[in-house]
Parts: C-alpha cells; sequence; structure tokens
C-alpha cells in the first residue's frame, strides 16, 4: 500500500513540473516573439533635400535649344541604432504649383544604394527632374508664346518654393531575420531652387 501512494505521489509531482515546464515554454516563446516584433519594427528613415539648383543643357545637333531641369541631393538616413536597411526603390516628385508636378528620373537603388545600409547610415543620392526646353536665341516674348502653361509655371518655380514628395520601398534587417517591404511617402516642403535660396537641406516629413 505504502508503494502505490509514493507512485501516485511521484506522479502527482510529474504532473505538476510538467505544467510548470509548458508554462515556461509559453511565457519565454512569447517573450522572443515580443523581442523580434520590437526588434523588427520599421526603423525610423529621415529623409531631406539638399543642394536644389536649376540647370540647362544644350540639345544634342540644336546648341540654341537648351533642356531645363531640375537637380537636387536626396539624403537618406537610417536613425536607427540596430536595424539595417536595405531600398529597393527611390522616387521624387517636385511640385511647382498646387496641381503641376514633374517627376524625377527614378533612382537606381541597386547602384546609388547598394546592399544593406547599416544603422546610423547616411547617403546621399543625385536626383534631376526635366521640366522645358528653352531656345536661347528667341526673346524673351516670343520664346515664351511657344512654351506651354506648364513649363511657363515650372520656370516661375525656381524663383519660389516647391514640394519634393519621396517615395521609397525598404526592407529592414535586424540579425538574420528581415522584414516584409515597406512603402514610405514624405514630403519636403519650402524647397527653393533658386540659387540665392539654395543656402540648408530641407527636412522631409
Amino acid at each position: 500500500m505504502a508503494a502505490i501512494i509514493i507512485r501516485r505521489t511521484w506522479s502527482r509531482w510529474s504532473v505538476q513540473q510538467r505544467i510548470f515546464a509548458v508554462l515556461l515554454v509559453a511565457l519565454a516563446a512569447t517573450a522572443i516573439a515580443a523581442g523580434i516584433s520590437v526588434s523588427l519594427a520599421p526603423a525610423r528613415i529621415s529623409f531631406s533635400v539638399a543642394n536644389a539648383t536649376t540647370s540647362r543643357i544644350p540639345v544634342e545637333g540644336s546648341p540654341s535649344l537648351l533642356n531645363s531641369f531640375y537637380n537636387l541631393t536626396l539624403v537618406a538616413n537610417n536613425t536607427s541604432r540596430r536595424t539595417k536597411v536595405r531600398f529597393a526603390a527611390v522616387s521624387a516628385q517636385i511640385w511647382y504649383s498646387a496641381t503641376g508636378y514633374v517627376l524625377a528620373e527614378e533612382v537606381d537603388a541597386a547602384a546609388a544604394l547598394p546592399g544593406w545600409r547599416s544603422p546610423r547610415d547616411v547617403a546621399g543620392v543625385a536626383v534631376w527632374a526635366e521640366y522645358g526646353q528653352y531656345d536661347e536665341k528667341a526673346n524673351t516674348a516670343a520664346s515664351n508664346a511657344n512654351k506651354t502653361g506648364k513649363e511657363l509655371d515650372a520656370e516661375k518655380a525656381t524663383e519660389q518654393d516647391c514640394r519634393v514628395v519621396v517615395e521609397a520601398k525598404v526592407r529592414f534587417k535586424y540579425g538574420l531575420a528581415v522584414t516584409m517591404p515597406y512603402n514610405i511617402r514624405v514630403s519636403c516642403l519650402h524647397v527653393n531652387f533658386s540659387s540665392s535660396a539654395n543656402v540648408s537641406a530641407v527636412q522631409c516629413s
């Protein structure tokens, strides 16, 4: 009879141990999942616009015709202390009015921002957008008569504030874990492409 009691006591204690072990495993799994979730939360990537200027380049075969361009440097700053970031695509729009904009040439992210960017990494990428054509020989009145409203508005924008909209598709990496792609869209306000106002970088939000 005593032996039976001992076996039953040991059996009950074994069940308690198993329950305790299961609880410990569950708590550990929850903690690990929470840690991964926090670590893989998207890092804050800060964008800014620097070196905003305009330029005119002669058209090949017609030196009196000049193509007009917006030029800027797009600065991407991975402010995370631990998370790496990889850029799959980067593009920009330059809004010179409430309804008018030009699309910048898409950035070759694989070449300009290759591989996984380290935490605290800051990278600058040259961006440009063509907004019109200028006839150097024609006088101002004749030249303006041949331009579209969009081209005239764009030229006026070189002396006033513009809005640069940046779009990026990125992945984040923490250790060996990699997130799904995230789409980021920010606006950079009060970007002035006139040389006299090109003083400091404009932060995006």
